[in-house]
């Protein structure tokens, strides 16, 4: 004994062979990379199925991976699938480390995934916070959706101006968070979100903006949430969604009874139409036998999406006859008395006269609603541009009043030739002296009664409401576009004052802000009036920051400043993906991590990156090299 040991003191002495410390450490070490190597696959597995929104769990998913099985007896998820798919097709250590691993060393537990990908989420969030905090300024958009196990949510986004690959402003609309919430007063709401953003790291001195729907609990200047977080931001207006109040303007516009009856039977009509494939099946068949529209059936009525209307009455009204058709036969043909009934009843009310012209009126309205809807949820959409948009339809409607006898005969002529077709005769609706439930202007004609009694009235007071609607999104810009070429040429200092003052604290030099807006100006005066740009992140271009750093602070504001909701109500279809009815209760920070995973595919996480963070957690020193 005593000899083996001078030869392993003299052995250490020379250095030919290393302490038993130094042994134990390059153990310890060898088994850390060796660690590290097998987790790799399994990072990269949740990647893969969270980048493509696969399930990974399934109904018995514990246990050891046999890569030898042909087919477990029970569906054990994709994510085991995966891994046992990468075992067959050629990674030995993989496969070593999946058959002769103990079951607590795998590393492919439902724990073990739920941290894997709350990790992946949080180095997403992390990148998105680095972002929006060396920028000048963000605004928060929030909205609430209830998943399928009945817990509410709120959907938590943040919108930015970054950068491209080539230096440009763009316009980034980022969600971070899913928060669950049980208490929907506004005080409750604003203190999640508060300390969301807190919590995520965010500055919130550079809020300048908050964007909701028009909820009181989110709303109001009391007891609403922008009234309770501009008490921590006070310079965070709230702007309530443009799609919404676009929304609420039709809505209320569209109570005139007229319109009203005519959408309803529109949507009563389509859902007949779908309610089974033999019915989608006629009307198809009198559609081939009629037209040579490609459109060959009616889609779904949304009453709360308006461009769903639109989308809905424009085929309706290319397929009016078609339909006609469709409900005379079911009326005589039809095996069931219901539906029989249910056919009478709808070709009565789509053959009136009133139904018809209201229908013409109504796809006039909405082709001009249709596009700026659209526009209004747009990524790239600022407010001022929003504005803009706002009041060159609310001018188109002040034109067609104005020469409403001219508008209406264009749309009179075209409801005469459909009546024609279906041989219904145009006839002047039943008046009486004393009328109180329905229209009743004094008329000589159908043309003049329809022209006065529904047509002028939707135009006025859809009008009414977009203004009345909107007149607070431009009080929140005004002074704020003053900036943009296309207004600065004939603008003075006098014209941003009021934005200046107001955001103080977030321009960098405001003592010198008279010289710069008159260089700015000059600047601007110098280009084509019609190339001039008129959008904020255009003339954030051209901007330089640092010769024109109050400017470019305001024209950020500007484009920051939140136009509509449609981000947060995006990521509610991926709320609706991930919990499903197969799959209805998750870990929250699984369902953020998997959310973040799916939405943000431009932003890149690496296997390595997540190995990193997790070794870093309690208890993983036997991943730490």
């Amino acid at each position: 004994m005593s000899t083996t040991l001078s030869e392993n003191f003299l052995a250490v002495w020379s250095r030919s062979q290393h302490d038993i410390l130094t042994q134990l450490h390059h153990g310890l070490k060898k088994q850390a990379e060796e660690n590290r190597k097998n987790l790799l696959p399994i990072i990269e597995t949740i990647l893969f199925c969270g980048r493509q929104e696969v399930p990974l769990r399934g109904t018995d998913d514990s246990g050891p991976i046999n890569s030898s099985e042909v087919l477990p007896f029970k569906n054990d998820g994709n994510f085991r699938a995966l891994l046992r798919i990468r075992a067959k097709c050629g990674d030995a250590a993989f496969r070593a480390h999946m058959e002769t691993s103990a079951a607590n060393g795998l590393y492919t537990s439902s724990k073990i995934q739920n941290e894997l990908i709350t990790l992946c989420g949080k180095i997403i969030q992390r990148k998105i916070v680095e972002n929006v905090n060396s920028g000048s300024c963000f605004s928060v958009l929030a909205d609430e959706a209830t998943d399928i196990c009945r817990t509410a949510h709120i959907s938590l986004c943040v919108t930015y101006v970054g950068h491209d690959t080539s230096r440009v402003p763009i316009l980034k609309k980022d969600f971070v968070d899913f928060i669950p919430v049980y208490d929907l007063t506004g005080k409750a709401l604003a203190s999640t979100i508060l300390n969301s953003l807190r919590g995520h790291g965010f500055d919130l001195n550079l809020l300048c903006g908050q964007g909701y729907d028009g909820a009181a609990s989110m709303s109001s200047h009391l007891n609403g949430v922008q009234a309770f977080i501009r008490q921590t931001a006070p310079k965070a207006s709230y702007v309530h969604c443009s799609a919404h109040s676009l929304n609420l303007a039709l809505l209320h516009a569209c109570k005139l009874p007229s319109i009203r009856n005519c959408l309803g039977t529109v949507s009563s009509t389509c859902t007949f139409v779908r309610a089974s494939p033999q019915k989608t099946n006629q009307l198809r068949d009198k559609v081939e036998d009629l037209t040579q529209e490609k459109r060959k059936s009616v889609p779904s009525f949304c009453q709360t999406r308006w461009v769903g209307s639109h989308d809905a009455l424009q085929p309706f009204l290319e397929l009016y006859v078609p339909i006609v058709q469709f409900l005379e036969y079911f009326e005589e043909e039809a095996a069931s008395s219901n539906t029989s009934s249910k056919a009478s009843h709808l070709l009565n009310a789509i053959t009136k006269p009133e139904f018809v012209v209201s229908l013409h009126i109504c796809s006039d309205l909405f082709s001009l609603t249709l596009p700026l809807c659209k526009f209004l949820q747009n990524i790239d959409c600022d407010l001022a541009q929003a504005c803009d948009h706002v009041k060159n339809v609310i001018d188109v409607l002040s034109t067609k009043s104005a020469s409403a006898e001219t508008e209406f005969n264009k749309i009179f002529l075209k409801s005469l030739s459909l009546l024609k077709i279906t041989n219904v005769e145009m006839a002047l609706p039943r008046i009486t002296g004393r009328q109180m439930q329905r229209s009743n202007v004094p008329s000589a004609t159908p043309e003049e009664y329809y022209r006065r009694n529904v047509y002028l009235p939707l135009l006025a007071d859809f009008e009414n409401q977009l203004r009345d609607r909107f007149d607070a999104h431009k009080k929140v810009v005004v002074g704020l576009n003053m900036p943009l070429p296309k207004f600065c040429a004939s603008a003075s200092l006098s014209d941003i004052d009021d934005a200046v003052q107001f955001y103080l604290g977030d321009i960098p030099s405001a003592n010198v802000i008279e010289a710069e807006f008159t260089l700015w100006v000059n600047k601007c005066c110098q280009i084509e009036e019609k190339n001039r740009p008129a959008c904020a992140l255009q003339a954030l271009e051209m901007c330089n920051r640092d010769f024109f750093p109050n400017i470019h602070s305001l024209l950020s504001i500007l484009a920051t400043l939140p136009v509509s909701t449609s981000t947060p109500e995006r990521t509610f279809s991926t709320l609706r993906r991930l919990k499903s009815y197969l799959r209805n209760h998750m870990n929250n920070g699984r369902l953020i991590g998997l959310a973040l995973l799916s939405i943000h595919r431009e932003l890149q996480v690496t296997p390595e990156q997540v190995l990193t963070e997790f070794c870093k957690l309690p208890r993983r020193k036997n991943f730490l090299v």
